[in-house]
């Protein structure tokens, strides 16, 4: 059977996938810039600075533009924590569907082969 004991990296996989997307390399593809810096400031830009009031998003901008590489995924760290914390209850929901669902497979499945060996 499985339990949650095993279950438990699938809970911080949001924040894994988000990342290791933010870390991708930015490089230029036709002109444009792809990769991991698109991705942090956009989560930066449409994450933080549209919840926060004007004067203290407006700092924030200013911020971000001026600060280092670290300060920056300091940011995108913390941005991509409070969305797996947010995605949590909905994991919990889904994993614990799998877990009840893998359960009655087992049990069925024990059930199913003892019903037999009492057939014999």
């Amino acid at each position: 059977m499985i339990t949650w004991i095993a279950f438990w990296p699938f809970l911080a996989l949001p924040s894994l996938l988000m990342i290791g997307i933010g870390s991708l390399v930015s490089v230029t593809v036709y002109g444009r810039l792809m990769g991991g810096m698109i991705v942090r400031h956009w989560c930066i830009e449409h994450l933080v600075m549209l919840w926060l009031p004007a004067h203290a998003g407006a700092r924030l901008a200013v911020w971000v533009n001026e600060a280092k590489s670290v300060h920056e995924w300091i940011l995108y760290i913390a941005i991509t924590l409070n969305v797996n914390a947010v995605l949590l209850p909905a994991l919990y929901i889904f994993g614990e569907g799998i877990v009840r669902f893998h359960g009655w497979r087992v049990r069925k499945d024990l059930d199913l082969k003892r019903n037999s060996l009492k057939a014999r």
